[in-house]
């Protein structure tokens, strides 16, 4: 009785050390089962500075971290879109197909195949390729430069905290 109460709480604290390991790494934005690995910090820093703001010096605030992710992230797909407008400047090729029956028992032939071959090519389109562009462009010039007043910021931080005393 006794070594299957003692299986059962290892069962459980297993259990809780994968949930707490899976919140942990939400929190740090990484994939859910990622393995969590513990290392023994020599150094303690002083948390109770006011400097420090409870963090340890050098680390990155977590607020700024996300928000330069979180930019990093959306000039990827900004990217992506560009890439998808930029098609719109090319043909288009496409090939349509259908079956048509009646039944008249005067025609010959009462099944019908039709398939049709085409080339789109749009010439000219009032320029809206183009202003989606510009469009994009834009919104990447601002958030690039969005982007480096947050590293500029975090740079600031850190070294603002790193050379208190």
């Amino acid at each position: 009785m006794k070594l299957s109460d003692a299986q059962q709480r290892l069962l459980t604290a297993r259990s809780l050390r994968s949930l707490q390991a899976s919140r942990l790494n939400s929190l740090l934005l990484v994939p859910l089962n990622t393995p969590v690995q513990l290392q023994d910090i020599e150094e303690r820093p002083d948390v109770a500075s006011p400097s420090s703001h409870g963090r340890p010096h050098g680390s990155l605030p977590s607020r700024r971290g996300r928000k330069l992710r979180i930019a990093d992230e959306t000039l990827k797909a900004l990217g992506f879109e560009e890439t998808a407008k930029r098609t719109e400047y090319f043909p288009k090729l496409f090939v349509r197909g259908a079956y048509d029956f009646s039944e008249n028992r005067y025609q010959v032939h009462e099944g019908n195949w039709t398939v049709t071959l085409g080339l789109n090519l749009s010439i000219f389109n009032g320029g809206e390729t183009a202003a989606a562009l510009k469009k994009i462009s834009h919104q990447k010039e601002k958030l690039l430069e969005q982007r480096e007043k947050l590293r500029d910021e975090i740079r600031l931080e850190v070294n603002s905290t790193s050379f208190s005393p």
